[in-house]
């Protein structure tokens, strides 16, 4: 380009424009070193959208051409103004392809395959457009006799001029084509925004028109201004008089003023929507989505089966949490409609949350389905196994490590009671109505647990033999007093039935005890008395073992970890505890 600009100087300058020329030519042949860079990711996603339309751009003027048919000639009638229609709408890619190759770098090798291929079917598209728009060959006619001059007519009078106007030269006629063929492209954008207008006046919800197809006419409009400025450039150097310049003129003042109505509707729409995909409008965006993950999550179908109380605690809160998840995406609602990556995130935190929420609605109404039945068969099973237990007696029932037996009510059976009570109040969460009849169900079986365990208590009370009554020393009385004394530290509330004690004698036992880094020693001795107490209304007899420390005590020093050389011991502690047994 710069070569053929100098030699047009050269020309026209003489010596000096072809010295120009030369060196002109030197400059231009002397490559320039530069190192092709890597496209970016916007470069690329530019690339790949150029791509596209070159592939649009090939296929419409593909059909222009076969719309044509063959040859050079210009189509006849419809034929032809098809052909145009279509070539106009293939030059729409044009435009944003032009667009697209200035935000590229020229070097890099896929954008010169890329324009390599832009320029050929530009080139096709200008020739068809230029045997579209040329005039039908004519046959000669024979030229008419000239009139005579009349005495009334003066000699010198002008010729009329040729209707259209005068004939221009051959650079004026080029240039005029150069003109057209840009209004011929605008009237292609300036159609296309038409049918974008329509769209937009036509929508219901202006929010939902795709903010692409927005940015895709702004840049139309861009494109369609720079080719009216060329052709008004051009038109402005033509005679005003000159054939067909006129109607070009006033198609350039039409297609502005379908370009500025088309610019005045879509300017606030665009300005809308930018605002609308825009992530900084958004504070909220990573704590609303992180919100709705975590909602998502309690909908775990798994607690159904292992966690029935967690699962109550859910379907309580579903309402709640759907109300919620409804509330944020309703604040992305005109955001979401536009489709962009961060749309597609938040939705598809919803959709999570939806997939869950369905899932674990669906596994809940199946449990539902059987649990009544499942709720009947517990409660039967409990009542049996309250049974078992009162008709046994067994006392070694309820010792779960004596003999590996279930302890039934403090084990067995208050277990299988909270199965059911879990049972029970998560079916009232799921249906209130239908598992009313369960609750009271329940409610009673508690009761009958409460029942068989009193009867149960009673009969191990009566079957309970009470340990022998040996000691009668003087100080009975006085030792009584203290057992019953020392009870009432343990239970103020406790009634006192009778009181045993089983030694005949009093015993004597020294005991270490660590004090001060010191152990001393400490006589004790004790009748071991026994007693009955009655508790509460259910009168369960409890028989425990007392110690009565003596008035007197002894107190020998020897140091920490050090063997004592002897201590009185009256009975060894195995004798003292066989006259001890609980129950």
């Amino acid at each position: 380009m710069i070569a053929r600009n100098v030699i047009r100087l050269g020309l026209c300058r003489g010596r000096a424009g072809i010295v120009a020329v030369l060196v002109g030519l030197l400059v231009a042949a002397v490559p320039t070193v530069v190192e092709a860079r890597e496209l970016d990711a916007r470069q690329k996603l530019l690339l790949a959208d150029a791509a596209s339309h070159q592939t649009r751009f090939q296929s419409n003027l593909k059909l222009a051409l076969e719309t044509a048919g063959p040859g050079e000639g210009v189509p006849a009638g419809s034929k032809a103004r098809l052909a145009m229609a279509r070539l106009q709408t293939a030059m729409q890619s044009a435009a944003t392809l032009e667009a697209r190759f200035k935000d590229l770098p020229a070097d890099d090798a896929q954008v010169k395959q890329l324009k390599a291929r832009f320029d050929a079917t530009l080139a096709d598209s200008q020739k068809l457009e230029a045997r579209l728009t040329a005039k039908p060959e004519t046959t000669d006619q024979p030229e008419s006799p000239k009139k005579p001059e009349t005495a009334n007519q003066p000699a010198d009078q002008p010729a009329t001029p040729a209707p259209g106007g005068v004939k221009l030269d051959y650079r004026q006629e080029e240039a005029f084509k150069g003109a057209t063929y840009n209004l011929s492209q605008v009237e292609g954008y300036a159609n296309a925004l038409d049918e974008l207008g329509a769209k937009i006046n036509n929508a219901a919800d202006k929010t939902a028109i795709d903010f692409r197809s927005v940015v895709q006419g702004m840049n139309t409009i861009t494109e369609a201004r720079r080719k009216l400025g060329f052709a008004n450039d051009t038109l402005a150097q033509l005679p005003a008089n000159g054939r067909g310049v006129a109607e070009a003129v006033e198609k350039h003042k039409s297609l502005t003023a379908r370009i500025d109505a088309t610019e005045k509707a879509l300017t606030p729409l665009n300005k809308q929507l930018q605002g609308t995909i825009d992530i900084n409008n958004y504070p909220e965006f990573g704590d609303d989505r992180k919100r709705l993950n975590e909602l998502a999550q309690m909908f775990n179908t798994t607690i159904i089966q292992s966690n029935k109380p967690a699962a109550g605690e859910v379907v309580k809160q579903a309402d709640a949490a759907r109300d919620e998840r409804n509330r944020i995406m309703t604040k992305y609602a005109d955001f979401l409609k536009q489709e962009t990556e961060a749309g597609k995130q938040i939705a598809g935190s919803a959709n999570h949350f939806d997939s869950n929420f369905k899932a674990f609605a669906d596994a809940v109404g199946k449990w539902a389905q059987s649990a009544p039945q499942e709720i009947e068969a517990d409660i039967k099973q409990v009542t049996e196994m309250a049974a078992t237990a009162v008709a046994d007696q067994k006392p070694a029932w309820f010792n779960a490590v004596a003999d590996q037996k279930p302890a039934w009510f403090n084990g067995g059976i208050p277990q299988r009671v909270t199965f059911v009570e879990e049972k029970v109040n998560l079916y009232a969460a799921v249906d209130p109505a239908a598992a009313k009849p369960y609750i009271e169900k329940f409610e009673t079986l508690r009761g009958q647990i409460k029942q068989e365990q009193a009867k149960l208590s009673e009969g191990i009370i009566a079957a309970n033999e009470l340990p022998p009554d040996r000691y009668r020393g003087e100080d009975r009385a006085a030792l009584e007093e203290m057992a019953i004394q020392q009870w009432k530290t343990v239970e103020p509330n406790a009634q006192v039935l009778k009181i045993c004690i089983p030694g005949a004698e009093w015993d004597r036992e020294s005991k270490w005890r660590l004090e001060n880094a010191t152990q001393n020693l400490h006589p004790r001795r004790g009748v071991g008395p026994r007693k009955q107490v009655a508790a509460g209304k259910c009168h369960v007899v409890q028989d425990r073992p007392l110690e009565i420390a003596g008035a007197a005590h002894h107190r020998q020093r020897r140091p920490v970890g050090g063997q004592p050389p002897g201590e009185p011991v009256d009975r060894p502690r195995e004798q003292r505890q066989a006259h001890r047994h609980k129950l």
